[in-house]
């Protein structure tokens, strides 16, 4: 009742508090499929109160549900929707490589390469060096062209002759 009136007064930024509140009061009863739901509405309420990086987390929670349900594409949707609401925040690194991973499940190995180097950038942004090297070595190779290398803190792929440089 209380995200409702949130919501009826304009105060979407409360209204989507309230409601992850509640959807992790459904994950903690057990009521996955409801908790999905009323995370997706809550990231609908940070969206409209224009506060993205509450926006990510509510749809990052939401990918996790999708895990526990073993709805892989929906946990991916959810993930890449994390990412675009805010692509520079602490959670883009882990759902890149949640991305690759649902990615690999589905049999989709170039995409999976793609999230795995979206997260390696990621973690480089935050200064996680570390963090960036284990996430390439997490990534599929279905080239022999394709190799990683850490060279003076700057991670640089190389695909066939062509050599890409991360910031």
């Amino acid at each position: 009742l209380l995200p409702e009136v949130y919501l009826q007064l304009g105060a979407f930024g409360s209204a989507g508090e309230a409601l992850a509140n509640l959807a992790d009061s459904q994950q903690d009863s057990g009521d996955l499929a409801e908790s999905v739901a009323t995370f997706g509405s809550s990231a609908d309420a940070y969206r409209s109160a224009g506060l993205s990086i509450e926006e990510a987390a509510s749809l990052f929670a939401q990918g996790e549900i999708y895990l526990r349900l073993d709805e892989q594409e929906n946990a991916r949707q959810s993930f890449t929707n994390s990412v675009d609401s805010d692509p520079l925040g602490q959670l883009a690194p882990r759902a890149y490589f949640l991305i690759g991973d649902a990615a690999i499940a589905a049999g989709e190995t170039d995409a999976a390469v793609a999230a795995f180097i979206q997260g390696a950038r990621s973690h480089q942004r935050s200064g996680n060096l570390e963090e960036a090297s284990w996430v390439l070595a997490q990534a599929p190779h279905p080239r022999p062209q394709l190799q990683a290398a850490l060279v003076s803190g700057i991670l640089i792929f190389m695909h066939s002759e062509s050599t890409f440089v991360l910031w």
